[in-house]
């Protein structure tokens, strides 16, 4: 992800809990756009080069200064040399020569990174990622109910929240069609001084989600024409 993608990112995000949801209850519009905001104002500028999609990362840049190595060595394939030659190349500049290296570490997941700051508004205390409570001894009392009901919060309350923030990373840097039923309407209305180009390409077709197939160019979608991002 570049710089500009991600400008792009935060803006669609920003926009999509404003006009998608201003009229939403339990959570409403305010809670989603504060959440939506507060999740740009935490993300660590420096993770950005690593990003590709909502399930994938990268290693940090050469000269980033998050760039090192994992405390645990990794098998070296010194770049196919090892494939074809049966041993370590002994130029390699990864191993040296000895056939392990310490593998570079990667940026974080985007939806790993979603997961816990969404169990942060979960109204529940301590640590469990299910129940988020613990008794004296430090042990999780979590039950079929709490899973149901950390469920059914995550639904009703992070869904929006994580729905804008995917969306928003789909169109401005990697498509994982992650989120549906968002309709033509709606970025209409997030971008009334026009929609840019970038988040509908003049000659690209736009998939219609009940049906799986590109519909149409999205100057030819009718506002109620629910797309998949």
């Amino acid at each position: 992800m570049t710089n500009e993608q991600y400008d792009r990112w935060k803006d669609f995000a920003i926009r999509m809990a404003t006009a998608c949801y201003a009229a939403a209850r339990r959570p409403s519009g305010a809670w989603i756009l504060g959440v939506v905001e507060e999740w740009f104002d935490l993300f660590d500028l420096d993770d950005i080069p690593t990003i590709l999609d909502w399930d994938n990362s990268t290693v940090y840049p050469e000269g980033h200064p998050c760039r090192r190595r994992e405390s645990q060595l990794s098998y070296c394939d010194c770049a196919g040399y090892r494939f074809t030659n049966n041993t370590p190349n002994p130029e390699c500049p990864e191993c040296n020569g000895h056939g392990t290296h310490y593998a570079l570490i990667e940026g974080p997941l985007i939806g790993d990174m979603m997961s816990e700051f969404l169990e942060g508004y979960y109204p529940g205390v301590g640590e469990c990622s299910v129940c988020l409570g613990d008794d004296d001894e430090g042990e999780c009392f979590c039950d079929t109910k709490d899973i149901m009901a950390y469920d059914q919060w995550c639904d009703q309350w992070g869904g929006p929240v994580c729905c804008c923030v995917r969306a928003g990373l789909d169109l401005a840097c990697s498509p994982s069609m992650g989120v549906i039923r968002v309709t033509a309407g709606d970025i209409r209305r997030m971008y009334p001084e026009g929609v840019p180009e970038w988040v509908a390409p003049p000659d690209e077709r736009f998939t219609y989600w009940r049906t799986g197939k590109p519909n149409g160019l999205f100057m030819d979608l009718p506002d109620e024409a629910a797309m998949v991002l």
